[in-house]
């Protein structure tokens, strides 16, 4: 273990180290659910988005654009024109909501909750050498 000699960086990368991985074990827990998601965006909407960004034309790029999306970068401008010109409006506006709620804001919420944690753990018990 190497941080050992490099005192003032080894608490800041034991806390880089637990934190990484303890949200790669929480978003593991809600990968399906971040899937069903992506997949009923998709499903929903690529056909809508043929001429455009094209990220629902592939169940691959509706999953990459739903973790984008959870990140906060939802391109409002660009995805809710899809939402208006859909035959299933109301089923996309709802789904669009119930995914920023439970994914953009509870689940994120959550992580940041996690990470304080573990930060408070692990400064809590630091040793000074």
């Amino acid at each position: 273990n190497n941080t050992g000699r490099l005192p003032k960086l080894s608490k800041n990368i034991e806390m880089l180290k637990t934190v990484s991985k303890n949200y790669c074990w929480f978003l593991l827990s809600y990968i399906f659910l971040i899937i069903a998601f992506a997949f009923s965006f998709y499903r929903l909407l690529h056909k809508k988005n043929e001429g455009k960004n094209g990220f629902y034309m592939t169940p691959w790029l509706a999953i990459l654009k739903t973790f984008v999306m959870m990140m906060g970068e939802f391109e409002a401008s660009n995805f809710l024109p899809h939402i208006r010109n859909s035959e299933n409006a109301v089923t996309c506006f709802w789904l669009f909501s119930l995914f920023v709620f439970l994914i953009a804001m509870v689940l994120l919420n959550l992580l940041t909750g996690l990470a304080v944690s573990d930060t408070h753990t692990i400064k809590a018990n630091a040793r000074q050498l």
